[in-house]
């Protein structure tokens, strides 16, 4: 019979306690296990259920056994994606792939569209949509262009489906995002033979970085070498130290500007970046500046 335990701290530390990679068992091997498990299930609960893929995912957490755990995860998938629960389909593709050998963005890359199929729900469809704007982000930043509008087009249909603005601009941006990223990540200027980059060259990478990875750490060394005499300013002031609170605060405003004449992602990324700044600024503020800084946080969409 499947395994079940109490829900709470244990789940969370079994989460946290994640044993070495293990080589996925072949299918020969796999595939009595899994006919094993489906009898019980049958026998157990009757018909897929959110409650099966439930108890599954809750017996591959306690399993040891690599194959039994693994079949356990498969099962949990497969049926989780059947019935549209979202997010049992989601950790087990994410214990599934820090546990064995398989490839992440190919794993997820399958669920999203079947949830897209079978998330009915609201809240099963609000959860498939952040795992396909996940799996898009990480495709795009991974080079796999094709993978990255696929998910994008799922994401927009789920967020059509939650009916939540937020969720269905940042689909919107994130589709628009991924050929222009795709574009940029193609025409990046390479380094010369002695390793060095041009200014413009740093520019570019920097830009890159920055306005459409939201890589701030890679990017902004960049920028300050750069020949774009304002971004170089604003990447310079980011490095000085110490900084004070008014350096801040005019670092933050000229990130927010620069964010006005961008679009769409690019244009969220710069903004969460100065939003970051003027966090560290609230409890000094007063007054209008207060106001100004506080009514900018709250204009700010949600990282979804």
């Amino acid at each position: 019979m499947i395994r079940t335990f109490l829900i709470g701290a244990a789940l969370i530390g079994l989460f946290s306690q994640i044993p070495a990679v293990e080589a996925p068992p072949a299918a020969a091997t796999l595939q009595p296990v899994l006919t094993t498990i489906r009898a019980q299930v049958k026998e157990n609960y009757g018909a897929p259920s959110a409650r099966v893929a439930d108890a599954l995912l809750r017996s591959a957490l306690t399993e040891r056994e690599p194959v039994m755990a693994y079949a356990y995860l498969r099962e949990t998938i497969r049926v989780a994606t059947e019935v549209g629960d979202s997010a049992n389909a989601q950790s087990a593709v994410t214990r599934l792939t820090t546990t064995f050998a398989v490839d992440r963005l190919d794993e997820q890359a399958a669920v999203v569209p079947a949830l897209a199929g079978s998330a009915k729900t609201v809240p099963n469809a609000s959860v498939a949509a952040h795992f396909a704007l996940r799996t898009c982000r990480e495709a795009a930043l991974a080079g796999n262009a094709v993978m990255a509008a696929r998910m994008a087009a799922v994401a927009v249909t789920l967020g059509a489906r939650h009916k939540d603005p937020a969720l269905k601009d940042e689909a919107k941006d994130l589709a628009a995002w991924v050929p222009e990223h795709a574009q940029s990540l193609a025409t990046l200027p390479v380094d010369d033979l002695l390793g060095t980059l041009t200014p413009t060259a740093a520019s570019r990478r920097g830009r890159h970085l920055c306005m459409l990875e939201g890589d701030w750490a890679g990017g902004l060394p960049l920028l300050r070498q750069g020949s774009d005499a304002a971004l170089a300013s604003l990447a310079t002031t980011e490095f000085a130290s110490p900084r004070t609170a008014a350096q801040t605060l005019e670092l933050a405003d000229g990130w927010w500007s620069l964010a006005q004449k961008l679009r769409g992602h690019s244009r969220q990324l710069v903004q969460r970046h100065a939003a970051g700044l003027y966090r560290t600024l609230v409890p000094t503020l007063s007054g209008i500046t207060l106001a100004r800084v506080a009514q900018r946080l709250a204009a700010l969409p949600l990282d979804v």
